[in-house]
């Protein structure tokens, strides 16, 4: 269950380390993110019924299996930011600066 929070390209590194990357934080961020906003756990979706593990597989596989978030339950901002976050490219996620420059214009 752990896992649920390890970026994918980290899950795909079969020499995982133990340190993770700075992208690898962006993405983890983005779920704690989904957690908090939404008082839920990793991941939920009222019609998922896999396992921590079956989420695992699935998004190492890399087809972009990111939680299910509905654009009713959040500010548009955030939804952003937290896919962002979970941009399969991790270059293209963005770094702490960028989170929290972001998160102090969301929330003023």
């Amino acid at each position: 269950g752990t896992l649920l929070w390890t970026s994918p390209e980290l899950l795909r590194n079969s020499r995982r380390t133990l340190s993770g990357t700075m992208p690898g934080d962006a993405y983890s961020f983005g779920i704690i993110l989904q957690e908090v906003l939404l008082r839920r756990g990793p991941f939920y979706r009222a019609d998922l019924t896999l396992t921590p593990e079956e989420i695992v597989a699935k998004v190492r596989q890399g087809n972009d299996f990111r939680p299910s978030v509905d654009s009713d339950e959040l500010n548009g901002e955030m939804m952003q930011l937290m896919r962002q976050c979970w941009h399969e490219d991790p270059t293209q996620r963005p770094d702490f600066n960028q989170i929290r420059h972001s998160m102090k214009r969301i929330n003023k």
